[in-house]
């Protein structure tokens, strides 16, 4: 019967109301933004539109993936949807990360083969519903569920297989989290450079970056993909290479999420290390006390950093109670691991290192505070309640002391008497020695690389974890950042960067484009197309119609006239 039911479903919506298939959707901008963002209600005519589109979509998905009669073997994979409503199905599966945004999707596909999600994706086109795959769903953002209301969700949790080959490549399905994938791995001798939480999905992780404690050593987890089975928007299946769609692999790493579904990665996997040293530098209050002397040590650690060994991963911890903490891991000799750290600790007086040799498996679970790597292939069940905002900054213009008064000034004013919990992670990405940084800037769409340092990343939660998020939460994380950032001179070249994978929901579309890829040419030349403007057109070859999309994917900022439509 299988073969039959797409020439069916063409058939049958030629039979639908012009209006069905020509009238544009509703805008996406006024489709449901969380509260942290203002949105005019629809008109009359939008909502008339939602709802003619959603039926469409309805009828479409109830056509190409028949419910599995009784008298089918329930354990067989089928492709299920869910359509918006109360099922418990569609509510367990719509749930964010981030409780703070419950958007609500028109319907959620989980598709268990690359054809159903083709399938899926020719009915949003007929439907014109925009589309959103989420691999893990631990987007701060939501974007996974489309970042907005009304979009289909493609849920790869079925897409779980993780298969490596003799050349050390392996494939792994976009439904897969990171403790799944690092325990597989492991068990086979080999590791990929990749983040600390073991829930979060492979598929979002690392089409936009990938960092974790390892990415100094070995680049970012994007810089380890060789190819990627996609998905186009108009339901092509193919793939992306080196070799193959290579300006489209360009984008797919750093971009991933704007440009089609991704089905399966294949990426190039290390040996496991023999050993890592997990550290611990905890700085005597007596030297951190003033502001003065908090700014000393941090531009201590600043200085080492513009030159520290691609071996050793630093992050700097603050948090009410704590003025500022090292932690971090050394993937090099034991042995050498002291004589690294003298110039810091010279310039540190009294700080104590405690330390801790590990297996790599060992660190992975110590970095993810001793949680089982692990996880849950369906039924994901963590969740928070949180605001985060990131900030990147360069070796080429380090912060300086009026940068780092400002915020020490707030930390300890604002900060001390904020009623949220929050903490600010500052990892050292770059530095001269860094793979992050010795990855050509044209290589990938990720493109904070030559002069990367640090990136900060500011977030606060609620105490119980449950929402609303308050509105002074948002206003305290936004001053805290502002501490640094209204010190900058852009006359010499400080600008506000920032990392795709700590999204902020509250950008739009060129704010977000502009932060987290930059205007800087793609190829390092001068005057040369600019990463965003690179992005742009492609996205513009592979997607005219915007299908694939969130509020802040390439595609959703404003069309100049011909360059391209929604439905």
């Amino acid at each position: 019967m299988a073969p039959i039911i797409l020439p069916l479903l063409s058939f049958l919506l030629l039979l639908l109301p012009t209006e069905v298939l020509s009238s544009p959707a509703p805008s996406p901008f006024h489709l449901g933004y969380p509260a942290l963002r203002v949105g005019h209600a629809l008109t009359d005519r939008e909502l008339r539109n939602r709802d003619l589109a959603a039926d469409t979509l309805s009828r479409c998905l109830s056509l190409s993936f028949p419910k599995p009669s009784t008298a089918e073997n329930s354990t067989t994979a089928t492709t299920q949807f869910y359509l918006a409503g109360n099922s418990t199905e569609y509510v367990q599966t719509s749930q964010p990360f981030n409780l703070n945004l419950p958007y609500q999707p028109v319907a959620i596909v989980a598709p268990t083969t690359v054809k159903d999600v083709a399938t899926a994706l020719k009915c949003a086109n007929a439907a014109g519903v925009k589309v959103a795959a989420r691999g893990g769903g631990h987007s701060y953002g939501a974007m996974g569920l489309g970042g907005k209301n009304g979009s289909l969700v493609l849920d790869m949790v079925k897409f779980n297989a993780i298969e490596l080959g003799e050349d050390g490549v392996v494939s792994v399905g976009t439904g897969v989290r990171l403790g799944n994938l690092a325990s597989a791995l492991a068990e086979k001798g080999r590791a990929l450079p990749h983040g600390i939480c073991p829930g979060v999905g492979v598929a979002g992780h690392a089409l936009h970056g990938g960092f974790g404690f390892a990415s100094r050593l070995w680049g970012m987890t994007l810089d380890t993909i060789v190819s990627l089975d996609i998905v186009l928007a108009n339901g092509t299946i193919t793939s992306a290479s080196e070799t193959k769609n290579p300006e489209l692999f360009w984008a797919l790493r750093g971009a991933g999420s704007s440009f089609a579904i991704v089905t399966t990665i294949h990426l190039q996997t290390k040996a496991v290390p023999a050993s890592g040293l997990s550290y611990t530098v905890n700085i005597p209050s007596n030297i951190t006390s003033a502001i003065p002397d908090r700014v000393n040590a941090f531009l201590a650690v600043q200085n080492f950093s513009l030159t520290a060994p691609k071996e050793l991963a630093l992050r700097v911890l603050f948090a009410p109670a704590v003025d500022i903490r090292l932690t971090g891991v050394w993937w090099g000799d034991a042995a050498e691991f002291k004589s690294v750290m003298a110039p810091l600790l010279k310039s540190l007086p009294g700080a104590k290192v405690t330390s801790n040799n590990q297996t790599w498996v060992k660190v992975l679970q110590s970095l993810a505070n001793g949680a089982s790597l692990q996880q849950p292939l369906s039924g994901y069940d963590k969740h928070e309640t949180l605001y985060q905002k990131s900030l990147s900054t360069t070796s080429t213009h380090p912060l300086t002391s009026k940068h780092l008064t400002s915020f020490f000034r707030f930390l300890s004013n604002e900060g001390k008497s904020a009623s949220l919990p929050w903490y600010i992670f500052c990892d050292l990405f770059g530095g001269g020695n860094s793979a992050i940084t010795s990855v050509p800037l044209s290589a990938t769409s990720y493109t904070h690389r030559s002069d990367s340092l640090f990136t900060f990343q500011f977030y606060a939660n609620t105490r119980t974890q449950r929402p609303p998020f308050p509105e002074d939460g948002l206003i305290f994380l936004d001053l805290m950042v502002r501490s640094i950032t209204d010190e900058f001179d852009p006359e010499k070249g400080e600008v506000i960067k920032g990392y795709a994978n700590y999204n902020d929901p509250r950008l739009d579309a060129e704010e977000a484009q502009r932060m987290y890829y930059g205007e800087e040419s793609w190829d390092g030349s001068m005057g040369g197309e600019s990463v965003v403007e690179r992005l742009r057109r492609i996205k513009r070859m592979v997607d005219p119609e915007r299908v694939i999309w969130n509020p802040q994917s390439f595609g959703a900022e404003p069309q100049a006239p011909g360059e391209g439509h929604d439905h």
